[in-house]
Parts: structure tokens; C-alpha cells; sequence
């Protein structure tokens, strides 16, 4: 089987394409796979940003990549990974399997399966309703002086002060974050290089998880991470997976 082409040129990678959120969405790949640790083989390299990561962290990173351009330590696909069973310990694969047509997930879930010892991070895209919110509750006295000088708005000035931490805590700020996602299930994935998205069509996260559990992977935890809810976290782990 050949290699399919890369969809997007080098340069989409490097020019506007790491914004605050995507960063945030860095931050949960890194944390989840050095939790599993061990040797882990990143699906995808993109810029570079999370192998770096992670190598400063001290783990034993190898990159996989169909665009030879962006400079992965292999080059190859993720539906016919060159590696022997069990070469490495975590496989990370975010915002990937998005990129091929869902009725070829199952193979390439296979081959993660295959070259996995103890499990996996994946992200894909989710574009199913979702509200996140996030606050950091400042003292009461603080809260005062941000709702007279107009700063915080007279409903949440209330909310903030019927917290009892508002009372014992020194400093801070009320920070917010809300994001809704599309209600028209009907709508066309958000970027034109993905097959599909969960929350679109009849694609949904339970289905997602199933392709997982039928390659002998047994899901630890999933969320959508609040600094960027668009990339729905997966996290598995192998049913045999032998002591981390």
C-alpha cells in the first residue's frame, strides 16, 4: 500500500496554526502520555511542540508521519505501522484517525493495538454540543472592588460571594470559559481535510470507544478538556497491559 499524500502543505503547521487552545489540547497529550510512560511513539507529528515536550521530559519519544517534509523519525502510515508487536509501551495519536474514512478506523485502531504495550492517547475532533465553565474565586474584598470598577458583572459578583472559599482565600481572579458547540448534527466537519467528527452525522463518541474495546483496549477515562473542548480526549489502556 502506498502512502497516501500529506492533505495540508509543511507551512500549515507553522503560521497561525498554535493558538491558546491548541496549546491547552499540547498540555493534555503530554501529561496523559507521560502518565502511561514508557517508550511512546507519537502518531502525527505536526510542528514538533509535544515530542519536544515530552523528550525534555525524559522519555524515549519515535515520530510517525506520512509527510516525510515535516521530519518524523519514520515515515509511514498509521494503517500499516513498520514496527514488530509490542515495540513500544504508549502510542499518541491526536487529531489523527479524523483524517481517514471511518469505515478504515478499525484497522488502523488494529495496528495501535499491535504496537502498543500498555495503551493509548487519542484526540479527535468533537463537534457536539458542549458548555464548559471555569472560575478562580478571588476574596470577597477583591471581588467588591472588581464590581465597582466595572470589571465583573453584578450576577456574577453575587454568585462569586455566596462561595464560602471566596471568604477564606487571599487574591485571585474569576475566570470564565463557556463554549457551545453546533446543534445541527447534519452539518460538514469543521475542517475540509476530515472524513468525520464525533457529535456529526450518526458518529458518536460510544461508537468511537467500541472500534477501541474490539482491538483489546479498554477505555480508563475520556473528556473534553475545558481549555479547548473541540478535541475530545480518549484515554485507553490493554486489557493484557503489563505493569507501567
Amino acid at each position: 500500500m502506498d502512502l497516501p499524500p500529506p492533505q495540508v502543505d509543511r507551512s500549515h503547521y507553522f503560521k497561525g496554526y498554535d493558538s491558546a487552545g491548541r496549546f491547552s489540547s499540547y498540555w493534555h497529550q503530554v501529561e496523559e502520555a507521560s502518565e502511561l510512560g514508557g517508550r511512546v511513539v507519537e502518531i502525527g507529528t505536526g510542528n514538533g511542540t509535544v515530542a519536544a515536550v515530552l523528550r525534555a521530559r525524559g522519555l524515549d519519544v519515535t515520530t510517525v508521519d506520512i509527510d516525510e517534509k515535516l521530519g518524523p523519525d519514520v515515515v509511514a502510515d498509521v494503517r500499516r505501522l513498520p514496527f514488530p508487536d509490542g515495540s513500544f509501551d504508549t502510542v499518541l495519536a491526536a487529531e489523527i484517525l479524523e483524517h481517514m474514512p471511518w469505515e478504515e478506523l478499525p484497522l488502523a485502531v488494529s495496528e495501535l493495538s499491535r504496537v502498543a504495550r500498555r495503551g493509548a492517547v487519542v484526540s479527535v475532533p468533537n463537534s457536539d454540543v458542549t458548555l464548559t465553565l471555569m472560575a478562580r474565586v478571588p476574596n470577597a474584598l477583591q471581588v467588591c472592588r472588581m464590581l465597582f470598577r466595572g470589571r465583573l458583572r453584578v450576577r456574577d459578583a453575587l454568585w462569586t460571594l455566596m462561595q464560602s472559599p471566596t471568604w477564606k482565600r487571599s487574591g485571585g481572579r474569576v475566570e470564565q470559559l463557556a463554549e457551545i458547540g453546533r446543534l445541527n448534527r447534519e452539518a460538514s466537519p469543521l475542517s475540509k481535510q476530515h472524513f468525520w467528527e464525533l457529535g456529526i452525522g450518526e458518529v458518536r463518541s460510544e461508537d468511537f470507544v467500541s472500534v477501541f474495546e474490539g482491538a483489546g483496549f479498554r477505555l480508563r477515562r475520556t473528556y473534553r478538556g475545558p481549555g479547548y473542548p473541540y478535541h475530545h480526549f480518549f484515554v485507553f489502556e490493554r486489557g493484557d497491559a503489563p505493569p507501567a
